[in-house]
Formats: C-alpha cells, sequence, structure tokens
C-alpha cells in the first residue's frame, strides 16, 4: 500500500492502482482487516482518477463490505469521501452533498474531516448554494486554525474567494446562478487512509 501511495504522490495513478492489487492480494488471504478497507478505498481514489469510474465503485463497495464486516467506523469518512467524489464525477451533485454529509456524520480526524468538507464546499458552490457554501469555507478555516492543519487555510480562502465571485456574478447577472460549474483549478480533497 505504501508503494501505491508513493506513485500517488508523483501523480502516476496507473502504477498506484497496480501496487494497491497487488496489496488486496497478499490481504485477500487474510481474515478482513483495515488495512484492506484502506487500500479498496485508495485504489477506488486511483481508479477514478483514471476514469474508471465503475471500477471506482467496485472498489467503494468492496472496501465498505469490509468495513461493515469490521465494525470499524473510522472506515466510513474516507469512503463515503470517495462515493461522495465518485457521484461528482459522474454529475449527480445531489447524491455527492448527501454521501459528503454521511461522511461528515462519521468519526474521523480533523485532517479528514477538513478534507470531506472542501470537498462538499466545491459540491455546494458547482450547485449554486453560494450561502451554505459561505458558512462552511468559514467552518473549514476555524478548523484549520483550532487544530493547526494549516494545509486547509488555502483550500478555505479558495472556497471564499469562489463564493465571492459568484456572488459578484449574482449580482451583475442574476441568470449566471442558474447554471453554476467548477472553476477550473479546484483541487478536491481526497480523504487518504
Amino acid at each position: 500500500q505504501g508503494l501505491g501511495n508513493v506513485h500517488v504522490a508523483g501523480g502516476r495513478w496507473d502504477a498506484a492502482r497496480g501496487w494497491y492489487v497487488r496489496a488486496i492480494a497478499l490481504l485477500s488471504d487474510r481474515p478482513p482487516s483495515r488495512p484492506l478497507w484502506q487500500c479498496c478505498s485508495n485504489l477506488a481514489v486511483a481508479a477514478r482518477c483514471t476514469g474508471d469510474l465503475e471500477g471506482s465503485r467496485e472498489w467503494l463497495d468492496r472496501g465498505e463490505d469490509v468495513v461493515w464486516m469490521l465494525d470499524d467506523p473510522q472506515g466510513v469518512l474516507p469512503l463515503e469521501n470517495g462515493r461522495a467524489r465518485l457521484h461528482a464525477a459522474r454529475g449527480d451533485l445531489a447524491r455527492a452533498e448527501e454521501a459528503y454529509g454521511r461522511a461528515l456524520a462519521a468519526e474521523g480526524t480533523p485532517a479528514l474531516r477538513g478534507a470531506v468538507m472542501v470537498n462538499l464546499a466545491e459540491c455546494l458552490l458547482r450547485q449554486g448554494k453560494v450561502d451554505e457554501a459561505r458558512v462552511l469555507a468559514g467552518e473549514i478555516e476555524t478548523l484549520a486554525v483550532v487544530h493547526g492543519l494549516e494545509m486547509l487555510l488555502p483550500h478555505a480562502r479558495r472556497a471564499l474567494e469562489r463564493v465571492e465571485r459568484n456572488t459578484a456574478a449574482v449580482r451583475a447577472r442574476p441568470r449566471a446562478a442558474a447554471a453554476p460549474g467548477a472553476t477550473p483549478g479546484w483541487e478536491g480533497r481526497e480523504a487518504w487512509t
């Protein structure tokens, strides 16, 4: 799994997939475990990032099965974040928002919760829910400051900037809010395990 993560950090998604598949093959001969659902979650991300949306769904389903077998609440957040990102990739933003909500209702570290909040803020903006995104961006900023998660601050500030741009566009052209879209350059956050 670690070698897969190294390849992800270098943007080599196909190589990462290969390492995650090897790790899962090794873990499959053993009783279900946290490393197994973590590999499934990471493989789902790699599959989605290489355009294999069906493969991503299958790995999320398998990871979810392991989480439920183990009764491991720590697996819910990253897997629901992955499911939400998959819905968003398919353009189903309402389902993505629901999955982000389930992720945030689950147990997780402040850093993982922050990653999900960043993704939810983008989802809200893409749906034209500017006021909700503004509130959430403020919550991300607070979470980052309280927990020393400086890496989240640029994302919170970018979300706030997008809210302001969206608000200005709505004031200038009320019809612009009817067809919100993602701004190029927005990077969603994975809930890496």
